[in-house]
C-alpha cells in the first residue's frame, strides 16, 4: 500500500514534467501493482469464505456426530422395547389370564374376533356336542344377543340356567 503511495506521488511529479521518459514504465509498474492489489482482495476474499466454509463444515460435523449417537441411543431403545421382559407377577397373571380365557371359552362356546374393532364385537359360538356354530357380529350397546346365540345352541338342559 505504502509503495502505492509512492508510485502515485511519482506519478503526479511525472505529469507535471512531461518531458520525462520516465512516464510509460511508470504506468507499466503502476497497472502491474493494480494487478497485484486486485488478486490480493480476491485472495483474502476467498480465504474468508474458505475460513466461513470450514466453520459450516465444523458445524455440520459435530452435528452429523450428534444424529449418529442419537441414532445408535434409539436402536439400543428399539432393541429393548423389541424383547419385552415379563417379571414373576405378571408372568403368573398373564398365565392366569390365559386359563380363565381358556376355561370361559370351553363353558361357552364363544370364539372372539380381536380384529373387528373398537366399534363391533364379532366372533362365533361353537357347540362342539351338538356340532353347531352361529357367528356373531353386534354393535357395543346391543351385546346382550350374544346370550340369544349361546341360548339357541345350548344343551337343552344348560338352556334353563341362561339369563332369560
Amino acid at each position: 500500500m505504502v509503495r502505492l503511495m509512492i508510485m502515485m506521488m511519482q506519478i503526479a511529479v511525472v505529469v507535471q514534467d512531461p518531458d520525462s521518459g520516465r512516464l510509460l514504465p511508470l504506468i507499466a509498474t503502476l497497472t502491474e501493482q493494480k494487478q497485484q492489489l486486485e488478486a490480493c482482495k480476491k485472495k483474502d476474499k476467498l480465504e474468508s469464505r474458505l475460513a466461513s466454509e470450514l466453520q459450516h463444515y465444523e458445524q455440520l460435523r459435530k452435528r452429523a456426530a450428534e444424529a449418529s449417537a442419537r441414532r445408535a441411543e434409539l436402536r439400543r431403545v428399539c432393541a429393548r422395547l423389541e424383547q419385552p421382559s415379563l417379571t414373576a407377577g405378571d408372568s403368573s397373571r398373564l398365565s392366569l389370564a390365559r386359563e380363565t380365557y381358556e376355561v370361559g371359552k370351553r363353558l361357552t362356546g364363544v370364539r372372539w374376533d380381536f380384529t373387528a374393532g373398537e366399534d363391533r364385537v364379532k366372533g362365533y359360538v361353537q357347540n362342539e356336542s351338538r356340532r353347531l356354530l352361529r357367528p356373531f357380529d353386534v354393535a357395543p350397546p346391543a351385546q346382550d344377543a350374544i346370550w340369544d346365540v349361546m341360548a339357541e345352541l345350548a344343551h337343552p338342559g344348560w338352556a334353563a340356567l341362561l339369563p332369560a
